[in-house]
């Protein structure tokens, strides 16, 4: 999957929650809204290392609330991500989802490129410790089904999360 065709999925969950919301389209494929003087701004970054046939790929949630409507342009202590707004199922949920999408992995045939090295033999391992609020957790896909269940998890989370965020950053 192209990270086109990752945020194309991605907008066709959020965007009618974010328009009824009063968030707008922004840089980097991101969402804002303005709060008295802030922006909450939200978004979802594919990997630098781009998409695999056998591995996937992943993503991950960032949110900021800072004076700036851009995407990742503000100092990082007005910068969070996702699972700092997880409670303690939903980064079971979290973990649960991660390693459902591992297991379907097709394996890489062995002429594969990649397929010596350890670390992408470690992408077909599966999670083995649960996941901390405080962790940087990048979440695995493979098809745009995975994307749209990253998706409509995080939907499910957003009204929580958004007054967290301006609570975080009062």
């Amino acid at each position: 999957m192209k990270s086109a065709d990752v945020q194309r999925t991605v907008r066709s969950v959020l965007n009618p929650w974010c328009k009824s919301e009063g968030f707008t389209r922004g840089t980097f494929n991101s969402w804002k809204k303005k709060v008295d003087e802030r922006y909450v701004v939200f978004w979802f970054q594919c990997s630098r290392y781009g998409w695999d046939a056998y591995s996937g790929s992943e993503l991950i949630v960032e949110f900021q609330c800072s004076t700036s409507p851009n995407a990742g342009d503000c100092d990082s202590r007005f910068r969070h991500r996702l699972p700092t707004f997880l409670s303690d199922e939903d980064l079971v949920q979290v973990f649960d989802l991660q390693n459902t999408i591992i297991k379907l992995l097709p394996p890489a045939p062995p002429d594969h490129h990649w397929f010596d090295s350890e670390s992408y033999q470690a992408l077909f391992q599966e999670v083995i410790e649960p996941y901390g609020s405080h962790q940087d957790i990048w979440l695995r896909y493979r098809s745009s089904a995975d994307v749209e269940q990253w998706a409509r998890f995080v939907l499910t989370r957003l009204p929580m999360i958004v007054p967290r965020l301006l609570a975080l950053n009062a």
